[in-house]
């Protein structure tokens, strides 16, 4: 599939509008008490802020990121609840506290790990979650699948009206196996969560574990396609994901202003003309290793 993005500045615009920041990095950082700690939300509030006055709106976190939306104005945020303790009984509770601690102006959905849903009580859990959301406290409920679930058998089983998954331009599993079209066919809205900055991409192939160290070469290959189109690194894995037709949001991570500055500049620029299912690893441990930097930047 070769990239038909035609570069016009509203062309860009709507690119810039379908990322989501996801706030994990952040939150990481700015947990700490003291001058540190009031430096580091400082430093969040600014990344934000640029995201946000560039016409990107979403953003994606844990529970312990909705302090940090107290720096923009209007936005939408994905709450990605601490699902693996929480029982059906405890769900409207945890979305009220949620509302409480996040401004009128920013409105929500939650995500629960579909991995919880798979237990005795995933049913009942979903059930509640479904009935908390029709009085009123929170938008819709979905589902966020961890590398290597049945996304699809997921959203067949519950038919949630989003889903949150994991692919990008060296894992294209869900994309290669059809499983994203036909999620996005069955109605639900699909967000593609991309690890990119902190991905096997950007790292150096001298860097790579022992275990990884046949897919160096693989990684070289990739990069040297994407430099012999023109482009670089960011810009391509960028690229793939927002071209991808099936996802309404590509949520990506960054840590800094800087780097959300390089992620809205990436998003802006034109799309290159690439093979991209030849970019494909087919390595199965350094797709494994792929997902898990993609879980740790989430």
């Amino acid at each position: 599939m070769r990239s038909g993005f035609v570069h016009t500045p509203a062309a860009a615009a709507a690119r810039t509008a379908k990322l989501g920041l996801s706030l994990a990095s952040f939150a990481a950082g700015t947990d700490g008490t003291g001058l540190r700690g009031r430096l580091a939300r400082d430093a969040a509030g600014e990344a934000l802020r640029i995201f946000a006055r560039a016409g990107a709106g979403l953003f994606d976190g844990p529970e312990d990121a909705e302090s940090l939306l107290d720096s923009v104005g209007d936005a939408h945020f994905t709450l990605r609840l601490k699902s693996e303790a929480l029982g059906p009984d405890q769900i409207e509770g945890r979305l009220c506290m949620a509302r409480e601690r996040l401004r009128p102006s920013i409105a929500f959905d939650a995500l629960i790990d579909g991995g919880r849903l798979l237990a005795a009580d995933g049913d009942a859990l979903w059930n509640a979650a479904l009935a908390a959301s029709e009085t009123g406290v929170c938008g819709a409920i979905g589902i966020v699948v961890e590398p290597g679930g049945d996304a699809l058998g997921l959203a067949r089983r519950f038919k949630p009206k989003l889903v949150q998954v994991s692919a990008g331009m060296l894992d294209q599993r869900l994309i290669l196996s059809d499983a994203l079209s036909e999620i996005a066919a069955l109605g639900a809205e699909v967000h593609v969560r991309t690890s990119l900055l902190h991905g096997l991409l950007f790292l150096p192939r001298e860097g790579l574990p022992p275990a990884l160290a046949e897919a160096g070469p693989q990684v070289s290959r990739v990069r040297r396609l994407i430099a012999e189109a023109g482009a670089d690194p960011l810009q391509a894995a960028l690229a793939f994901a927002l071209d991808r037709p099936e996802a309404s949001r590509v949520v990506v991570e960054a840590g800094s202003a800087g780097e959300v500055r390089a992620l809205l500049a990436a998003a802006a620029a034109p799309s290159p003309t690439l093979d991209w299912p030849a970019l494909a690893l087919d390595h199965p441990a350094a797709l494994d290793a792929e997902a898990r930097l993609g879980r740790q930047a989430a």
